[in-house]
């Protein structure tokens, strides 16, 4: 009979895994984890999206009782370049509130010392619509770029502590029905400044004719003060959408704009009416390409580069595409304002991000 010890050191060698055996587990656990990953991603984006978009109802639900106190009007538009009177640019429409150099916000600077004014959106904070402690619905979930997220370093709340904020939401800055049209004016566009008079001012075009309200000149705000959206004219079109203006990626240059979707394949948008839906991305594209990536120096939503309108006129084109939710313009036909009409990239060589 074999000793207990050689009996034992038996049993563990039969019951123990080979090498071969080990590298197949792991092997056969790789494989489910890349299965898996992806589903658990797009299930954590479909929370997101789902959670975006009642953030959105919940802005418009502010937005309806903002009106109501206010003669229907609603706090949407671009806010100029933080010296008060530079380029009016459309997408720079994402400030809840900005460090002021005249006329800040009183209450907070005898609470936290901050010179600074509520714009756009913030006015929801400023008219106690909502409270501070509700800011997160202001913030998309799917948004990744620090500049944009709630509450961290770059980013920090509330406003009335920072002195500024940025949210992923961009709001409508105008309405403009012919934006292929280097010479027609916008029927109405709200600017929020951080210098002169805190009320919305619109662009001085008579005297800037030129930029059409990219480098607007501003004189005295009593000239150039203008009134808010009025809810009920806006229909049914979109007025607020998580389309983020920004992507840092520091690989570009200073001049490239960097248009993103906080979504990859499209994007929540608010309408006027009380609606909020998921736009395809393919709504947009050929603005997105044409702004962002084609020739980024003279034809982005930010007015790099001359001519009548610059970016903003895109800008238009993304929130009538929106309205619509549909693309309204050949992307053969787009309009460089520097030089004209362009030729569009051709159905063989363009192809949708």
């Amino acid at each position: 009979m074999k000793p207990q010890s050689q009996r034992s050191a038996r049993r563990r060698r039969k019951h123990g895994f080979t090498l071969v055996e080990l590298l197949v587990v792991i092997g056969i656990i790789a494989v489910l984890v890349s299965i898996l990953l992806p589903a658990i991603s797009k299930a954590r984006e479909a929370a997101n999206r789902t959670k975006c978009l009642a953030n959105l109802r919940s802005i418009g639900q502010m937005l309806a009782t903002y009106a109501v106190a206010n003669k229907d009007q609603v706090p949407l538009g671009a806010v100029l370049a933080a010296g008060g009177g530079g380029q009016a640019e459309n997408a720079n429409s994402y400030w809840l509130a900005r460090n002021a150099s005249s006329e800040w916000d009183q209450d907070v600077f005898l609470t936290t010392g901050k010179k600074m004014r509520y714009t756009g959106l913030g006015l929801l904070i400023k008219s106690r619509v909502m409270t501070e402690g509700s800011g997160e619905v202001f913030f998309c979930p799917s948004c990744t770029d620090v500049f944009y997220q709630f509450n961290n370093p770059t980013n920090k709340w509330p406003p009335s502590e920072q002195g500024q904020c940025r949210i992923p939401y961009c709001t409508r800055p105008s309405i403009n029905s012919d934006p292929q049209n280097g010479s027609h004016l916008p029927e109405q566009i709200v600017a929020w400044t951080t210098t002169k008079s805190w009320f919305p001012q619109r662009p001085d075009f008579a005297s800037n004719t030129a930029s059409a309200g990219v480098g607007p000149t501003f004189t005295l705000p009593a000239a150039n003060e203008t009134s808010m959206f009025k809810l009920s004219k806006l229909k049914s079109r979109a007025i607020v959408s998580d389309l983020n203006v920004f992507d840092n990626q520091a690989s570009q240059s200073s001049s490239y704009d960097r248009i993103q979707t906080v979504h990859k394949k499209g994007l929540n948008v608010l309408y006027a009416n009380g609606a909020a839906k998921w736009v395809d991305r393919g709504v947009i594209e050929a603005q997105i390409y044409w702004a962002s990536y084609h020739t980024p120096t003279t034809f982005g939503m930010f007015g790099f580069g001359g001519g009548p309108h610059k970016g903003n006129a895109d800008y238009d084109m993304v929130w009538n595409n929106l309205d619509n939710e549909r693309q309204n313009y050949d992307p053969q036909q787009l309009v460089n304002p520097n030089t004209g009409p362009v030729q569009g990239p051709s159905a063989n060589t363009w192809v949708p991000f």
